[in-house]
């Protein structure tokens, strides 16, 4: 063995196959897997289809691949040997490097515990690393000076975890070391507990704790350690933070909360006095005749990984100006309940949390005062709520999903009340519709279960072609929407938001309003049918209110338009009529093409909407919903945030213009907060995203900063095309929306109006 005093051996590099220590009954409790690892004998087989695994390119670790329980207590286990307590500091040390990185968290228990006969016979609970001394172990070899490993096969959210560990150290070989390698060991060992293998490659210029052999210069954790130790801890939930907390309201609610690896964020409070914090967060914002109503938040046993749950509620700004409003611990059991009166100025956040330790999953109830008018539309994170393709990435929750080609004439009735973020009592629904596919030209009508199929169209395609269309729906009978398709083909359906039960949004089954072709089904009410092509350059006022079920004092409504036969490439505007036109588009065309887009527009003089066509075209106006008179929805005259083309007309404000093309892969923050008509508290955006001139066939991904990138897409798109759809997306981190795109390709963004805090 080399010289303890400048080098340590973790391991003798005995095989992996050498013969595991088999206790009384003939049960091995721990497998050797490497010359000073082990692992439990329960999650062995998770360990060894890891074990094929190689280190992580770059990131200066190597890993079994299993990630590990999230929360542990070391306990220090009494030997003959040695006295475990010589080394409590390590043991701090290590804690206190691992829990500053904020996704796992480590505690070193006071006092000790008596160790069994046999030193290798470890049995920690769940949550807990024993360690102790002693000069056998698991590993063989005579070189080594620490062994360690994890154990458990605990299946988490359908995920199987470590959830327990054990090392144990052997002194003779440690102590004359000196305190560097004393703690490296230590380090080095609770790595492997937590699920870290060996890495000895030099990584930032630095070999690392987990290296086989550690050098006795250092002994703090380094960079590809640490970022192992981020590695094995599994994803946080994606409202772990408070700038991604889940809206909800206005209305009653349930929704099941999952604790599970949150993490606590810098300056977050202590909730009810309760530690450490492992909260998800919630986003309350009252409506406006909700004020001095009583508001209460309880949880709820749900069978599933109940724990002793904490409440927290506040208002104000997180967390620079918080003020604490209610709290509750009730840890004489798992449920907690708080209650307030509601203030109408103020945006509430709930943390829903766990007593000490504790974590897993509760249904959180949301008793809210009674609205007559809510919020008209919530924006969600986009979900898939259908994937008709086979062998691709399945829906949010697996239904509707590889069902094959919708048949040519079909209606599908598809599920989306309670899905996916949609409330189970949802008026109106928020879609991204994608046909992919189709054996042949045609188009499809998405209309509420339970009513008749209208003359109208969301979505229309020709042979061969990928092409999407936002669609406002009423939710109809089993809380569905039916999609009826004209042509065989694969149908993509992802979910962008809901319209609450009591909500200023009124869906309507979707009624013509324009129809200019000559022979075609007349429009509801025959005007505006028949007028023949439009002139490029004309802009026609369509009359919208007192016609399809729109009211006379309807503030915005929901369209679908459609160009038909145009005779040169061009664009459509849509626009309050009594406005000036703004530099923006709702629609992008080629000669002879037929394509929609969804619109939301403010009505104007006279009840109006006003329809510039750049070129010479055929329009067609389908109507979806209507904006009650002061909803809570502000419609905006079209404004332009984004531009990255050189050479053409600035943005709204110069910012977020001629970036030049977007690379493959890449994801641009948009501001959207603050600008165009914005408010800086903006929960939601009505945009149009239009794409031009991509390099390659591709799409875009629309989401809120800050969250996971969705399996959705808002925009597809062909080599060279140009191309735009509409998007209702949530505000995120930094008052800003996310646009991710595949290939190499112009992006030019429009916003349309608001939705508030």
């Amino acid at each position: 063995m080399l010289c303890v005093a400048a080098t340590v051996a973790l391991l003798s590099w005995a095989p992996s196959s050498a013969r595991p220590h088999v206790s009384a009954d003939d049960s091995p409790r721990w497998i050797q897997t490497g010359s000073d690892s082990v692992v439990g004998a329960d999650a062995v087989g998770a360990q060894r289809q890891a074990r094929t695994a190689v280190a992580l390119a770059g990131a200066g670790f190597n890993a079994y691949g299993t990630p590990n329980f999230g929360d542990y207590t070391i306990v220090l286990v009494t030997s003959a040997e040695g006295n475990i307590e010589d080394y409590r500091d390590e043991f701090e040390v290590m804690a206190d490097q691992v829990n500053a990185r904020n996704g796992l968290s480590i505690r070193v228990a006071p006092g000790t515990i008596a160790g069994p006969a046999d030193p290798i016979d470890l049995d920690p609970p769940e949550g807990q690393i024993w360690a102790t001394i002693s000069s056998t172990s698991p590993c063989a070899g005579s070189a080594w000076a620490g062994c360690g490993g994890p154990g458990g096969n605990r299946v988490i959210d359908g995920v199987a975890h470590y959830t327990y560990g054990a090392l144990w150290l052997h002194t003779t070989r440690l102590a004359p070391a000196g305190p560097v390698a004393k703690q490296a060991v230590v380090s080095h060992e609770i790595g492997h507990t937590l699920g870290l293998t060996h890495f000895d490659t030099i990584f930032e210029g630095q070999y690392q704790v987990m290296r086989s052999f550690l050098d006795g210069t250092y002994s703090a954790l380094q960079s590809g350690d640490l970022n192992g130790i981020a590695h094995v801890v599994d994803t946080p939930p994606s409202n772990d933070d408070v700038s991604a907390a889940t809206p909800v309201g206005p209305g009653d609610a349930t929704v099941s909360a999952s604790t599970w690896f949150a993490t606590a964020q810098p300056d977050e409070p202590v909730h009810a006095g309760a530690g450490p914090r492992r909260s998800v967060w919630y986003r309350y914002t009252p409506g406006a005749d909700q004020g001095g109503g009583t508001a209460t938040i309880r949880t709820l046993n749900d069978g599933t990984d109940d724990f002793d749950t904490v409440l927290g509620v506040y208002r104000g700004t997180m967390f620079s100006a918080v003020v604490p409003v209610a709290s509750n611990n009730d840890v004489s059991g798992q449920n907690s309940q708080v209650s307030f009166t509601v203030d109408t100025a103020q945006t509430y956040w709930i943390a829903v949390d766990g007593s000490d330790f504790a974590r897993g999953e509760t249904e959180v109830a949301f008793d809210l005062p009674p609205t007559v008018f809510g919020s008209p539309l919530l924006a969600l994170p986009p979900a898939r709520l259908m994937e008709t393709r086979i062998g691709a990435a399945p829906t949010i929750d697996g239904q509707f999903w590889q069902q094959g080609a919708r048949v040519a004439g079909s209606v599908t009735e598809l599920t989306v009340a309670g899905r996916g973020g949609v409330a189970a009592d949802a008026s109106a629904v928020a879609l991204n519709v994608t046909i992919t596919g189709p054996v042949a030209a045609g188009y499809v009508t998405v209309f509420p279960c339970g009513s008749s199929q209208p003359n109208a169209s969301s979505l229309n395609f020709v042979a061969g072609q990928t092409i999407s269309n936002a669609v406002i729906v009423q939710v109809g009978t089993n809380g569905s929407v039916c999609l009826f398709t004209l042509a065989g083909t694969h149908m993509v359906v992802d979910v962008n938001g809901y319209s609450p039960s009591l909500s200023s949004f009124r869906a309507l089954s979707p009624t013509r309003l324009m129809e200019t072709r000559v022979g075609e089904p007349t429009t509801a009410d025959g005007q505006f049918w028949q007028q023949g092509m439009l002139p490029a350059g004309s802009v026609s006022q369509l009359t919208v209110t007192g016609r399809g079920g729109v009211p006379g004092d309807a503030s915005a409504v929901a369209l679908n338009v459609t160009v038909t036969g145009p005779q040169a490439a061009g664009y459509v505007t849509v626009f309050p009529c009594g406005s000036a036109q703004p530099t923006a588009s709702n629609l992008n065309y080629q000669s002879g093409q037929t394509i929609p887009n969804a619109v939301i527009a403010r009505v104007g003089v006279g009840g109006a909407v006003c329809l510039f066509a750049s070129a010479a075209s055929h329009l067609v106006v389908d109507v979806g919903g209507y904006f009650t008179a002061g909803s809570l929805f502000s419609s905006l005259v079209p404004a332009r945030l984004l531009e990255t083309r050189v050479g053409e007309v600035t943005t709204i404000d110069g910012q977020f213009w001629q970036h030049g093309i977007r690379a493959a892969g890449s994801v641009t923050q948009l501001t959207v907060a603050g600008r165009g008509g914005v408010p800086g508290d903006a929960s939601a955006v009505a945009l149009n995203v239009t794409v031009t001139n991509p390099q390659a066939a591709g799409y875009i991904i629309v989401y809120p900063c800050g969250s996971p990138q969705p399996t959705a897409s808002n925009v597809n798109y062909q080599p060279g095309q140009t191309i735009a759809n509409a998007a209702v997306t949530r505000v995120g981190v930094g008052g800003k929306v996310c646009l991710f795109t595949l290939v190499p390709t112009h992006l030019v963004v429009d916003v349309n109006g608001s939705f508030p805090a």
